[in-house]
């Protein structure tokens, strides 16, 4: 019980963008999971790190590689890699990274 109190209120102090602590549907129902949230759209994550790419490369940003073969725009490489190798099979691998 001290360790779950101590996790929360150090997550509350050093942590901006932890907004919830409790119970996640994610966890399955295991309570004392933190879910971390993206102050801006909302976008709620299990993990610190996948918030922290959330808002360095994805939140109000637009997909960075493209699919040179239809419109298809990704903002990370491996699922532009899944997509290409799922309904593109007959051509070669090619990614772009667009700078916009």
């Amino acid at each position: 019980m001290k360790t779950d109190l101590f996790r929360y209120f150090f997550a509350q102090l050093y942590s901006p963008y932890i907004l919830g602590y409790g119970t996640s549907g994610l966890s399955g129902g295991k309570a004392g999971w933190t879910l971390y949230e993206c102050v801006d759209c909302g976008n709620k994550y299990k993990h610190k790190g996948s918030l922290q790419r959330h808002i360095k490369y994805e939140c109000r940003k637009q997909p960075s590689f493209k699919c040179p073969y239809c419109v298809y725009r990704a903002y990370q490489k491996h699922n532009l890699l899944l997509h290409e190798r799922h309904l593109h099979k007959d051509m070669p691998e090619k990614v772009d990274f667009v700078s916009e």
